[in-house]
This record gives structure tokens, sequence and C-alpha cells, in this order.
């Protein structure tokens, strides 16, 4: 079931030409791959390990999507095409919490998720392949979301962000700089996981 979560997650949001559809196939390909985690011998730690980098990810793109919406009151690739030029801040951490969640290095995902695929594969090559394939989809949906953000009409409208967005651009700077903090330095923050997933696993006297 988890699986068939990534594959149809990773490979549904490849096709999409909306933004909040895309984030939702993201979440059903997040869901695989926690079922697929908790069946593993060490599947605690590395679920909580999933949970932070969840947490950054998810957060980042979803403040991405409500900036765009704001000032669209639509996510179709039709609605957003150019904003990324109106938008540098957040159409940044769209995409790079997108990346984060496929697992590109440097960012918060890859660490975790390498230690997933080379657990499964141990299970089964073909485990490891079938989450490759559902990274794979949803790193396509990245770059055709770039694509549409950065591509438009020269002529586009000047938008003025000045004090509506001052608030969030600050937390998307801060998630986008803790991406790059999760993925460089993992050593930081894995310790601390494993320790809470132990203890939670210890049975109380």
């Amino acid at each position: 079931l988890g699986m068939l979560m990534v594959i149809v997650g990773g490979g549904w949001a490849a096709f999409q030409r909306h933004l909040g559809r895309i984030f939702g196939y993201a979440v059903i390909l997040e869901v695989g791959r926690t079922l697929l985690a908790i069946s593993l011998p060490q599947g605690t730690q590395i679920f909580f390990a999933l949970s932070l980098v969840r947490i950054v990810s998810f957060g980042v793109w979803a403040l991405a999507l409500s900036v765009f919406y704001a000032y669209s009151d639509e996510l179709r690739f039709s609605a957003v095409q150019g904003m990324g030029r109106q938008f540098p801040i957040a159409t940044s951490g769209l995409i790079l919490a997108n990346f984060s969640l496929v697992g590109l290095p440097l960012l918060a995902g890859f660490p975790i998720y390498l230690v997933l695929w080379e657990e499964l594969a141990l299970l089964g090559v073909w485990l490891s392949i079938g989450t490759l394939l559902g990274s794979a989809g949803l790193l396509v949906a990245a770059i055709r979301s770039l694509a549409v953000l950065v591509m438009g009409p020269e002529d586009l409208p000047v938008i003025d962000t000045s004090w509506q967005e001052l608030g969030a651009r600050v937390l998307l700077i801060i998630g986008v700089a803790m991406m790059f903090v999760l993925g460089l330095f993992p050593q930081w923050f894995l310790p601390l996981l494993t320790s809470l997933s132990s203890s939670l696993q210890t049975p109380v006297p």
C-alpha cells in the first residue's frame, strides 16, 4: 500500500497543471513513504527523522502557495504564469521545498531518504526503485512549476508587496535556511530524534 501511494502520488504530480494539486499529491507520496518507513526494522527512528523534514518542507511549501493564492485567487498554471518574477522569495521557497521532498542533495530530505532507500534496497531492489520513481515524478512536477513561474509575458503588472509580504518573506527565508542546515548538518538533529524515538519505545514500568 505504501509503495502504491508513492508511485501514484509522484506519477500524478508529474502531470498536474495546478500548484495546489501538486502539493496534495506530494502529501500522498509522503504518507506512502511513512508506511514504508515504519515497516522497516529501524522504522521508528526513520519515521521521526522524516517528520522533521516534512514539517519544514511542507511548511515552506504551503506558505509559498498562500502568497501566490493571495494575489491570484487561483493556483492553476495559467493563473500563476510569470509570477515567479514578482515573488522570487516565494518561488524559491516553493521549488526548494519540492526539491527537498524529492531528496536532492544539500537539502533536508536527502540524508533521510538516502537511508530509507538503502534500507528498502536490502529488502528488495524493486522497493527502492519504486520510491525513486515516485521522487522522479515529484521532480518533474517541480521543474514544470518552475518553468511556469519564471516564464510568461514581459509586461506583468507591478504588485506592491512591501507590507503584506514582510512576515511571509521572513518565514520563507528562515524555512529555506533550515532546509539547507538539515541537509548539510544532519548529525546535529538526528541524535536528538533517535533518542526521542527510543524513549517513546521504552515500556513504562
